[in-house]
């Protein structure tokens, strides 16, 4: 059985990768690895920077993956900046800066990084939504608790109080990933 070294401190991101991967065959190992998170406007980079920072301490081939908002009223705020806007921000704050805004749609991107010293590697897919006037949902990050994915009628935060996992696994970026991890 192929097997990836995914880093990451999130237990939920473990499992949603483990369910994801699954039907390739592929086993996922876990290791929290602390390094510095640039900050950049470009997302993506931020993603490649972690993968090649945790890559230098582990000094193994690994995955990463990150998750970066775009609230299209806000002209795509918060962009590569959610995970510390996350910590600043009360659901009630996003929903303060929505209040007068008629467009509510967010797009959520998933982003994989692969890296093994040589090979760098990205996949990604974007799941849209739309933020609710009001919050549902219990103890998780704010945004989750007024984010309504397409296709659901459950905040983020309601489907991970019934265990359940908020978007579709089986059309995340891992599984991009893991179609092309099971060619190389």
């Amino acid at each position: 059985m192929n097997s990836v070294l995914f880093i990451t401190g999130n237990k939920r991101k473990v499992q949603q990768a483990r369910d994801s991967l699954e039907p390739f065959g592929i086993a996922v190992e876990n290791q929290d690895c602390e390094i510095d998170e640039i900050q950049s406007r470009d997302p993506k980079a931020i993603g490649i920077a972690k993968a090649k920072a945790a890559y230098e301490v582990i000094k193994r081939p690994l995955a990463i993956n990150d998750h970066f908002w775009s609230i299209h009223a806000l002209n795509g705020f918060p962009g590569g900046y959610i995970k510390d806007i996350n910590q600043w921000f009360s659901a009630d704050d996003y929903l303060k800066l929505l209040e007068d805004k008629d467009d509510r749609s967010t797009t959520l991107t998933e982003h994989v990084v692969y890296y093994d010293g040589t090979i760098m590697k990205e996949f990604s897919v974007e799941f849209h939504g739309q933020f609710i006037r009001e919050k549902r949902g219990t103890g998780h990050v704010s945004a989750e608790q007024i984010v309504v994915f397409d296709g659901t009628n459950q905040t983020i935060a309601e489907h991970i109080d019934n265990n359940e996992h908020s978007r579709d696994v089986h059309k995340s970026a891992w599984v991009k990933f893991g179609k092309w991890y099971n060619e190389i």
